[in-house]
């Protein structure tokens, strides 16, 4: 799959003397080395601690003149005779990642629970951006992108990383409106999470997600052959290679 995207052309996001990086959210990185790899890691979360909704209307939330559209129709063009996708990354939208970089993991879980009026306006200021972008994108690609791809982890390799009912609440809506959008251009709705997330599935599909990525078949109640049995008239499954101990 081809993946395709706008260009970003808004403030600079990466400081040369620091070697530091922020997201298009205000959230700052510094890349840390690990072994044969690295990875960014969030410095510090620009809204930790944070719990009024008030707070939310001053923050400087990204906008959509950051961002060239007219290059995905020429990427579009590029790959005509392929199954083209949204790239992963600002083009694939991931509500729970970007709230857990704002508030920082832990709160993330405990403002579910605590302020859920907070979190679902959260959720929303997130949403109208996204939203936005997406339509965005397809309306340059006229029609030509086959995948709207969403990427959220919603499982740990034992389970679920959060209960379906906060799931219903607070990143169905999301999901479902993303998708809706996309589906309005001719695209199907696929979506990336990892982890065990077997009991999600049913309310994935509900959603209207019609392929599911990337079936960590080592994590719990992920074995393919009973996913295929249960839900394979449902969902198309994308990939099921293990890749922690194959």
């Amino acid at each position: 799959f081809p993946w395709v995207e706008p260009r970003y052309v808004g403030p600079p996001l990466e400081d040369a003397a620091t070697g530091r990086r922020r997201s298009i959210w205000g959230v700052e990185y510094r890349y840390l080395e690990a072994g044969h790899g690295g990875y960014w890691e969030t410095v510090a979360s620009p809204l930790a601690g944070v719990q009024e909704v008030t707070v939310l209307d001053d923050y400087p939330w990204p906008r959509l003149d950051w961002f060239d559209f007219s290059v995905v129709a020429e990427q579009v063009r590029r790959y005509d005779d392929f199954a083209i996708m949204t790239a992963p990354g600002v083009a694939s939208p991931d509500v729970i990642a970007t709230i857990q970089d704002l508030l920082g993991m832990e709160q993330t879980f405990l403002a579910m629970k605590l302020c859920p009026e907070f979190f679902s306006a959260l959720v929303e200021r997130i949403l109208q951006f996204d939203l936005a972008l997406v339509e965005q994108i397809h309306q340059a690609a006229v029609g030509r992108i086959d995948f709207f791809r969403t990427g959220s982890d919603f499982g740990t390799q034992r389970g679920l990383l959060l209960g379906i009912d906060e799931w219903k609440r607070f990143f169905r809506p999301a999901l479902a409106a993303m998708g809706s959008v996309a589906r309005c251009f001719g695209a199907h709705h696929y979506h990336h999470t990892c982890g065990g997330v077997r009991p999600l599935i049913p309310h994935l599909i509900d959603c209207g997600i019609e392929v599911l990525d990337p079936l960590q078949v080592t994590a719990a109640g992920m074995a393919p052959a009973g996913l295929k049995a249960d839900f394979g008239d449902q969902v198309c499954f994308s990939g099921g290679v293990d890749e922690q101990q194959l």
